[in-house]
């Protein structure tokens, strides 16, 4: 689904003729900082790749824009690197690394030409584009839309607030459920929900 159709479909459950595009789209934008912030789904992982290009080495290297809250693996060459614990005595004992802001700190410099690969959890935004998607979107349609009416509902004091709200809290749950059972055995099933009901009269 482009975000022109989810837009639209976002549009018709909510039936306000105050809900503008651009309002609708700020709506959408709260709600995928909170998907960011509490989905733990393996729709999320991203893979970033680096080569150090400065002769004499780099210690650190940057993540992409969309790294969010959690780094799965970090490997150097192929060879997978641990967490090495934050302390001056211990940076030079093995190689390793560490988050910093909007990169990863490594406590030994990577020689010119070192292959970084990063596999980690992506923020979600809104497509820049209307014939655009995303993983999310084509993945957990659901979730992103009762998440975004859950936020539109509180903005209009809609009376089906809660009921938008009690509802993305339960595909979360499955979705993190979904994920721990993926990780667990390897394998995990397609969500399946219930679309919204147009129930709501216009104001």
């Amino acid at each position: 689904m482009d975000y022109a159709t989810f837009r639209t479909e976002l549009k018709e459950h909510l039936n306000r003729r105050d809900c503008t595009d651009s309002r609708a789209d700020s709506f959408v934008d709260k709600a995928f900082l909170r998907i960011n912030r509490v989905l733990d789904h393996n729709v999320r992982e991203a893979i970033h790749f680096y080569t150090v290009a400065e002769n004499n080495g780099e210690s650190a290297i940057p993540l992409p824009l969309d790294a969010g809250k959690k780094i799965i693996e970090v490997s150097v060459d192929n060879v997978p690197v641990e967490v090495y614990p934050d302390r001056l005595g211990m940076q030079n004992a093995y190689l390793g690394y560490t988050r910093r802001g909007k990169g990863i700190l490594f406590n030994q410099a990577l020689p010119l030409g070192t292959q970084v690969t990063v596999l980690y959890w992506r923020n979600f935004g809104r497509p820049p584009l209307l014939t655009e998607t995303n993983d999310l979107l084509k993945e957990m349609n659901p979730l992103v839309l009762y998440a975004t009416l859950a936020e539109a509902g509180m903005f209009f004091a809609h009376d089906r607030t809660a009921e938008w709200s009690g509802t993305f809290d339960r595909l979360l749950l499955e979705a993190i459920s979904e994920y721990q059972d993926r990780e667990l055995s390897g394998y995990g099933g397609s969500m399946v929900v219930q679309a919204p009901t147009a129930g709501s009269t216009d104001y």
